[in-house]
């Protein structure tokens, strides 16, 4: 290296503490509440960045200008004072980087998880299997869609209403969704490599948090881009997992009840409220339905406490939706290709949108974008 900066540390710490930045901008519930954070986090992560690639091509410089400006659009949109607008535009400044160096982040990240699910399991397995009590005290919430405080274990949150009872594995995050859809990520993003030990903590936290998003995720890429050795595996564990758990409660209600078909959909596709579902089928025939919006309208009036694709289209519209995804789309198969890789990257992009669609968030347009230049890293190998 030969920047100020690389003479003074060594270039896998920069990395690793780039990639810690991107883990507590999830965020774990001990950064809770700190004013301005993930602007903290992402101006200390391109400054980190930086300090490691002085070059930029011309294409990503093109990509990381058509997204600052859809970006700055959105934020103005949503009434972001400067600040907020300034956080947004530089997101897309991650999209200057190699695409070796930010599959190396997302290795680094992967390890970093890996490694706070590990205790997370096993005082989620003390508290909750075993029925032991442990040192703990009450928090707010992260936010104030939620209206009940948790309790904090060490590096575990249990929502104060299930005292007492079974709940879904949430580790260290404000929802079970949130460890759902990261594990699923990871896993699919590294080919689900049981080789690597790293690969384990995330499965089985995925599996704990009874996320159904996390097991469609598992089952297709397993249905599509695994040996049958690995399908016939797959399949079997499935079929124990389900007959010794179909007669639990708990179990049942969180997860086989929700793969039921109602009215010609999942029972456990819930990413909505009633208010919102039933706002759409005027909204799409106002003037409001082209552009949106704006000013958060979805998360303040019709769809409080949810979280759907359905925000982004309240909120920016149809142009504003069709835009976004026509860009990431775009991007992916110009980097991808027609491919396999391209599949995967497709699978990864609709649940994030779907399950996730928390687009200005440094952890969900980290895992968006750089999935397409790890998955063009190992599609060149």
């Amino acid at each position: 290296m030969d920047t100020i900066f690389g003479q003074l540390f060594n270039k896998r710490l920069v990395e690793f503490f780039a990639s810690f930045l991107v883990f507590l901008s999830i965020p774990p519930y001990f950064v809770w509440g700190y004013n301005y954070l993930q602007l903290f986090i992402i101006c200390l992560f391109l400054f980190l960045s930086f300090s490691l690639n002085k070059q930029i091509t011309k294409q990503n410089f093109l990509f990381c200008l058509i997204m600052f400006c859809l970006y700055s659009y959105f934020a103005f949109r949503d009434g972001k004072n400067l600040i907020g607008i300034s956080a947004t535009g530089l997101l897309c400044f991650i999209l200057l980087f190699p695409a070796d160096y930010l599959s190396r982040i997302v290795d680094k990240f992967a390890m970093i998880y890996s490694i706070f699910m590990i205790p997370s399991i096993i005082v989620y397995v003390i508290v909750v299997i075993l029925g032991i009590s442990l040192p703990s005290q009450t928090i707010p919430p992260l936010n104030t869609l939620k209206d009940y405080y948790y309790i904090q274990y060490p590096f575990l949150l249990v929502p104060s209403g299930f005292i007492g009872e079974m709940f879904r594995f949430e580790a260290i995050y404000d929802e079970p969704g949130v460890v759902g859809t990261i594990s699923g990520i990871l896993l699919l993003l590294r080919g689900l490599n049981l080789k690597k030990w790293d690969t384990y903590p995330i499965l089985i936290s995925g599996i704990l948090s009874l996320s159904l998003a996390f097991y469609l995720m598992l089952f297709t890429y397993v249905l599509f881009f695994q040996s049958i050795k690995a399908k016939m595996v797959t399949i079997t564990t499935l079929i124990v997992f389900a007959f010794y758990f179909y007669n639990n409660e708990f179990v049942n209600e969180r997860l086989f009840e929700r793969l039921k078909i109602e009215n010609g959909q999942l029972v456990g596709v819930n990413r909505t409220t009633g208010t919102i579902d039933s706002f759409m089928n005027t909204y799409v025939t106002s003037e409001k339905f082209w552009w949106g919006y704006g000013e958060k309208y979805a998360q303040r009036v019709v769809n409080r406490g949810g979280a759907s694709y359905k925000d982004l289209i309240v909120d920016y519209g149809i142009l504003g939706f069709s835009l976004f995804v026509l860009i990431t789309l775009i991007k992916g198969i110009k980097e991808l290709g027609m491919s396999r890789m391209f599949v995967i990257f497709l699978i990864i992009f609709i649940f994030i949108v779907y399950q996730r669609p928390f687009i200005f968030s440094l952890i969900y347009f980290f895992l968006i974008y750089t999935s397409i230049f790890y998955l063009k890293k190992l599609n060149s190998h």
